[in-house]
């Protein structure tokens, strides 16, 4: 069943759903790559 998110994650694909969900879009594929954000 479909769920509308703002960014949908299958595996290591990643997308959505315009240009309004682009902060999700970015966040999903940063957690795909296992980028991790640190503050020095």
């Amino acid at each position: 069943m479909f769920t509308p998110t703002e960014a949908h994650v299958d595996g290591t694909m990643v997308s959505a759903k315009g240009w309004t969900a682009l902060a999700a879009f970015i966040r999903e594929c940063l957690k795909v790559l296992g980028t991790q954000i640190r503050h020095t």
